[in-house]
C-alpha cells in the first residue's frame, strides 16, 4: 500500500466525547458507541481515494494484448472503468461534506469564546461547582461551543457520566425501579470505573475529585449485579484489548440476560 496508506493507519489514542471511550485518532468511529470521528473519517477516505487512484493506474499499464482481449469481450474493461469512476465521485462527495463540516467553523470567533469563558470554567472547577460545569459541558454540546481545548475537559467528560449515573442511584436505590437503560448505565460506568485504571487525560487529582461519584456507582452496581467468576473475567477480557472499556453492547446483553433470569 502506499505511504499515504500507511501513515494514515496510527495515531494517538483519544477519548471520544459521548462515551468516554478510548481508541486510535485515526479510526472513523468510536468503536463503543459508534459516534463519528470526523479526523480518521477523513483519512479513511483519503485511503479509499488513493486504492481506488491505483486501480486507474493499474488499467492504464495494461498490455495492450489484454485491453484489445477485454473490449473483444463485451468491453469489460470500460465497464470497470465507469464503476471505479463512479466511485470516486462518490467518495469525493463524502469526503468534501466532510471537509465543508471542518472548515465551516469560524476560527476567529471559537478563539474569542475561549478567552472569554474558559476563565469562567476555571472558576467553577476550582470552587468545586461541578454540577454548572456540567450544564456548560451540555449547553457545549447543543450549540457547538468549541469547550474541548479546555485545560479539564476530560475531566468534565467522565464527571458529567458519574455525575449523571450518581444521582440516577442516590434517587433510586433501593427502590429497584431502575429502568432497563439505567441498569445498563450503572453497569457500563461501574464497570469503567473498575478497569479503565490508566486513563492518561486525566490527572490523579482529578481522578480524586471523581471518586465520590465512582465510589457510589461502584457499591450500587455491586449490590445489584451477582457476577460470576466468568461474567468477570469476560468483562475484564474485553476491557483488556479496549483501552479499558466494556462496551455499551456488552452491557446491553449482560442486562437483558441478568433481566431474563431474575424473571423466573
Amino acid at each position: 500500500m502506499s505511504e499515504i496508506k500507511e501513515e494514515n493507519t496510527a495515531g494517538k489514542m483519544i477519548k471520544c466525547s459521548y462515551c468516554g471511550g478510548e481508541f486510535d485518532e485515526m479510526l472513523a468511529g468510536c468503536p463503543f458507541c459508534n459516534s463519528t470521528n470526523i479526523k480518521g473519517a477523513q483519512a479513511e477516505y483519503m485511503d479509499k481515494l488513493e486504492d481506488v487512484r491505483e486501480d486507474l493506474q493499474q488499467l492504464t499499464e495494461l498490455p495492450m494484448e489484454e485491453v484489445e482481449n477485454a473490449a473483444r469481450k463485451g468491453r469489460k474493461l470500460v465497464t470497470i472503468s465507469v464503476v471505479i469512476a463512479l466511485m470516486v465521485f462518490v467518495l469525493l462527495g463524502a469526503f468534501v461534506l466532510i471537509m465543508q463540516n471542518i472548515d465551516k467553523r469560524d476560527v476567529k470567533a471559537d478563539l474569542t469564546w475561549q478567552l472569554e469563558n474558559y476563565p469562567k470554567l476555571d472558576v467553577l472547577y476550582e470552587n468545586g461547582e461541578y454540577r454548572e460545569l456540567v450544564e456548560w459541558y451540555d449547553r457545549g454540546y447543543e450549540n457547538e461551543w468549541p469547550i474541548q481545548d479546555w485545560e479539564h475537559y476530560w475531566f468534565l467528560t467522565n464527571l458529567s457520566g458519574y455525575l449523571w449515573v450518581s444521582d440516577i442511584v442516590e434517587t433510586k436505590s433501593g427502590t429497584e425501579s431502575y429502568t432497563a437503560n439505567e441498569y445498563e448505565d450503572i453497569l457500563y460506568y461501574g464497570l469503567k470505573i473498575r478497569f479503565d485504571k490508566g486513563d492518561s487525560l486525566i490527572s490523579a487529582d482529578e481522578r480524586e475529585k471523581l471518586k465520590p461519584y465512582a465510589e457510589i456507582i461502584t457499591t450500587e452496581m455491586n449490590r445489584i449485579f451477582d457476577f460470576s467468576t466468568e461474567d468477570m473475567q469476560a468483562f475484564e477480557k474485553e476491557a483488556a484489548d479496549n483501552y479499558g472499556i466494556v462496551s455499551f453492547d456488552t452491557c446491553k446483553k449482560y442486562v437483558e440476560k441478568w433481566q431474563r433470569s431474575n424473571q423466573r
